[in-house]
């Protein structure tokens, strides 16, 4: 016999309740899971960008969330900072190195390379975190909402920027589409060749004349030139 709302008793009303909410916890949960990766460090291409082998198969690695620098790019060549940035990550990372990888909804950029935060084994940060608040890094390129994620690296970001780290010291350098270089070569006290591991100070006019405008790199202090991994050239030395 059909039975009207009003029969069904309070302990099924219960019962439909809790099974109503363990759905509903159970797919706010799956939903909030991300998948991950465990994979070893191969090689660090500049800094923003590892190869890990995950499994069997060496995939190259666009941290997320952030960008740094290029150090080689065919259009952009080597922007100031880059080599430093890449330079750093060498030292929290190296071949051999044991790395979580933690992907977002899209696994692949139309390059074909994983995006991932990246976090070495038992270490509560990830690289991103580390090179955002090293000032060798800025937020951008946000393909995907993550509210918790976002949050800790503004917050990394903003240590930097108050305490003018790196491609904050330059102002003007950093902005909403990538980095802007003129605004390093306006306040350049150093200048070297992208294909060169030597600086010059800007004093020396006829060697600096010599490098091509869209080969050099220009560094606003010394301690600039030689955390990109140049050395002094001996060719010409400011007085």
């Amino acid at each position: 016999m059909f039975r009207s709302p009003r029969q069904i008793s309070p302990i099924a009303r219960l019962v439909s309740a809790l099974i109503l909410i363990s759905i509903v916890v159970f797919t706010v949960s799956c939903a909030d899971k991300k998948e991950t990766a465990s994979g070893e460090v191969v090689q660090v291409v500049d800094g923003d960008t590892l190869k890990v082998k995950v499994g069997k198969k060496t995939e190259t690695v666009r941290m997320l969330f952030i960008d740094s620098p290029e150090t080689n790019d065919p259009e952009l060549g080597e922007q100031p900072f880059g080599m430093e940035a890449k330079l750093h990550l060498e030292e929290l990372v190296s071949p051999g190195s044991k790395v979580t990888l933690e992907f977002g909804p899209e696994k692949h950029d139309k390059y074909g390379r994983l995006l991932a935060h990246v976090q070495l084994e038992k270490d509560k940060e990830t690289l991103q975190e580390k090179l955002l608040k090293e000032g060798l890094a800025r937020v951008a390129y946000l393909f995907h909402e993550d509210e918790e994620m976002e949050k800790r690296y503004r917050k990394a970001e903003e240590e930097a920027r108050k305490k003018r780290l790196r491609i904050w010291s330059v102002d003007g350098y950093v902005h909403e589409k990538g980095f802007n270089p003129k605004a390093v070569e306006r306040v350049a006290r150093f200048v070297a060749s992208k294909r060169s591991d030597v600086y010059h100070p800007v004093e020396c006019k006829e060697v600096v004349k010599q490098i091509h405008q869209d080969n050099r790199v220009p560094f606003a202090t010394e301690g600039d030139a030689k955390a990109s991994g140049r050395r002094l050239s001996q060719v010409c030395k400011a007085e």
